[in-house]
């Protein structure tokens, strides 16, 4: 990885327990690519091609120039985020925050005002207003394409909802025993 400039800590939380708490190490071995801000847990395969590969594809990476004609079809039918930046520092944090978002779909269009946008397919176009830091970002993208509704039919679903760590209001319900009317009133509530 010299060719990247990239250096390689090893950490034993077992020794360094304070540094296991600090950088949220729960299992054994845990990989973790640290660049401006953004932590990418790694969680491919535990070979050394792998993880070289997957080192690589952090560090090479880039997030597409389109223009905005090119933004306004990209945005149909897809899940897509969309900065318009003169900034390059920027697009890095856009960058970066795609790394961990396999579902979504990130261009930068060059614009002379800075904005963020996520598009999703059948509803409005969602305006960022937070600090531009990766984590943000990708933390935004993340809750901004949770339904409000989410139907649980296995104890999956269940684990995902309660491991958000969100202060959001959970109501779990018989779906099929619900009247219509009260799902919508329910519906018009979460939102």
């Amino acid at each position: 990885m010299a060719e990247h400039n990239v250096a390689v800590a090893k950490i034993d939380v077992t020794e360094n327990k304070e540094s296991g708490t600090e950088y949220e190490i729960q299992g054994f071995p845990t990989l973790k690519f640290y660049s401006k801000g953004a932590i990418i847990d790694y969680k491919g395969a535990r070979t050394a091609d792998a993880i070289a590969d997957w080192i690589k594809n952090v560090i090479t990476a880039t997030v597409e120039s389109i223009s905005e004609e090119q933004a306004a079809e990209k945005a149909k039918g897809k899940q897509v985020v969309i900065m318009r930046t003169k900034n390059p520092d920027s697009i890095e944090t856009l960058r970066l925050a795609s790394l961990d978002d396999e579902t979504t779909e990130y261009f930068s269009v060059e614009s002379d005002t800075e904005s963020v946008t996520l598009y999703v397919e059948g509803e409005e176009p969602v305006k960022y207003d937070g600090e531009l830091t990766p984590i943000d970002l990708n933390s935004w993208v993340t809750e901004s394409t949770l339904p409000t509704l989410i139907p649980l039919t296995s104890q999956s679903a269940i684990d995902f909802v309660f491991s958000q760590n969100q202060n959001d209001i959970v109501i779990i319900v018989e779906y099929n025993k619900i009247p219509d009317a009260q799902i919508e009133i329910l519906t018009n509530f979460c939102e």
